[in-house]
This record gives C-alpha cells, structure tokens and sequence, in this order.
C-alpha cells in the first residue's frame, strides 16, 4: 500500500453548509486532538503569531461534532496530519465564546509551508504503508546493512524491524518485502543480578542509515500483543540523531504506553543521516522487543 494520504487527499471538501455565515481558513498543522464522552471532537493547532483563530482560547480550538455524514472521514484525516504532520486547510466558522465548528477540511500538497531544507533529500523518498514510512527496508535505497542495533538476541536481527512485518502479520503491504526471521527485533537486557556496585547497564538502540540527509518529523513503534503483555515494548525511549555516525546528539525523548501500536509526531522536526530509538527503559520484562520501527517525513 501507498502512503495513505494520497487517497485521503480525495477527500478533499467535505463541508457543512453554513448559510450567511463567514468562514476563515486556518493553513497549518494539528498539534493534537482530543475526544471525551461527548460527540464533540476537538482538535488543536501548531501555534504560530500570524495565525490568529477567532476562536476561544484554549488547547482545542476547533471542533466538529461525530455521529454527521463526514465524521468518520474527517476523524480519520485530521489522525493521519497530526501523525504525519502535513499541512492542512480547515475551514471553520468564527465564534470567539466557545471553539469554532469546522466547516471543511483539504490537504495542501507542495504549497512550501513546512520548508523541507532544499539540500536534503526528503523531497524525492518514496513513502510506504498507512502513514508515509521511509525507513522500509528495499526502499530508498535501505538494505540490511542499513540497519544496526546494540545487540541482539539468537537471530532477532535489527533489520527485522524495517521489514514491514511484526510477529504475526503484516503491516506494510509494498510490494516485495519478505519477512526477515521471526519479524522483529530483540535483545536481553544485562541486569546486575549479583548486585555489583560498578555495574553499569548497557545501552539498547537500533539505528537506520540512510546514507544522506533527510527530515524526519516522526515515528511509530508496533509491537505484537503477546509481547505487549510480557512488558517487552519500549518505555522511556530517546530519540538520538548523527549526522556522521560518529557523534549522536539526543533529539527528544518520549514514554510510550504499553500498547501494541503507536505512533509519535516530534515537537520539532530535524534532519539527519542516521536516525537512532534509544530505549531506556521498556515495561518490566528481561527483554527489550521492537517488531515494527518506522520513521516518518513531511514534506
């Protein structure tokens, strides 16, 4: 499959009406949304000084109401740009007591907004799965010596984390992936079982190599159910970032949740060669296991 936005982009003007009313149009991106017990969907916005809304102030300041025509395909698009983080078109009617009711939503594509850095090559990767992987492995030129980790367990190779597969089944249907042993990475974690006070716990991390300079704007870590409820998934992890393989600097750093499936959109975005997932901590079992590793651009 194809990066999932192009066919959400069909969905284009799906609006109320809203006769004799005045709509204003935010150009953007969606910094989160939120959805409580109500039929309300609130979303909110990446704040900026020239992007003013009429709107009450407030976390969410847009919103539209679940259970109308359009609300399953508009719950569905505004999902996608908070993960990836493209931009998008929201129009919504101006109302400076509550948040303001979204009229229409339409993605813009190509419109310079997000400033991709001209020098690198983002541009031209090719996007793969639900939500834009570029870290696939036989894609944008990734092979399994692209891909390196601290350690591993018996054949639970890193690049078995790029394949597009988790235990289980798959998740990235692009043509020619094939399953690399089991389907995932992992390593047993060193513990100091005999209580050495010079003890000092390795690291853990897997890495993707992309051999030139790109944007990364976010990522997603899967993980099948069974190991889920073992406690392997990541906890504390650290997003860290080299531009020569040398030197490693820490982006950001990120608690996951112990669910099968997530995905992480970074406060800011950053360019580099080499991409690491530091994993700090993960939820209490004496391996640390990743099926599924991907890495998202925005253009």
């Amino acid at each position: 499959m194809k990066f999932k936005m192009t066919s959400l982009a069909l969905l284009v003007s799906l609006s109320v009406t809203a006769a004799e009313t005045s709509i204003e149009e935010y150009i953007g991106k969606i910094a989160n949304i939120y959805i409580g017990k109500s039929e309300t969907v609130q979303v909110g916005i990446v704040a900026e000084e020239d992007k003013y809304l009429e709107c009450q102030e407030g976390n969410w300041p847009l919103s539209f109401q679940l259970g109308q025509v359009y609300s399953d395909s508009w719950l569905d698009l505004v999902s996608t740009v908070n993960r990836t983080q493209e931009t998008v078109r929201i129009g919504y009617t101006p109302d400076s007591e509550s948040s303001c009711d979204i009229e229409y939503l339409a993605l813009v594509q190509g419109d310079g907004i997000s400033g991709v850095d001209p020098d690198d090559g983002s541009a031209s990767l090719l996007r793969t799965g639900d939500y834009g992987n570029i870290a696939l492995i036989g894609t944008n030129g990734l092979t399994e010596s692209s891909y390196s980790v601290s350690d591993f367990y018996n054949n639970d190779v890193g690049a078995a984390a790029f394949d597009g597969f988790t235990y289980k089944e798959q998740i990235n249907d692009e043509e020619g992936v094939e399953k690399l042993g089991r389907g995932f990475w992992m390593v047993k974690k060193e513990l100091n079982t005999d209580h050495d006070p010079d003890f000092v716990e390795p690291e853990y991390w897997l890495q993707v190599d992309f051999d030139g300079l790109v944007k990364i704007t976010g990522f997603r870590v899967v993980l099948n159910d069974q190991s889920r409820q073992l406690g392997r998934g990541p906890e504390k992890v650290v997003l860290q970032v080299s531009s020569d393989g040398e030197t490693f600097v820490d982006h950001e750093s990120y608690l996951l949740s112990q669910v099968s499936d997530q995905i992480a959109t970074l406060n800011t975005a950053v360019t580099a060669r080499i991409v690491r997932l530091k994993v700090v901590t993960n939820h209490g079992d004496t391996y640390i296991e990743v099926d599924e590793f991907e890495l998202f651009s925005d253009l």
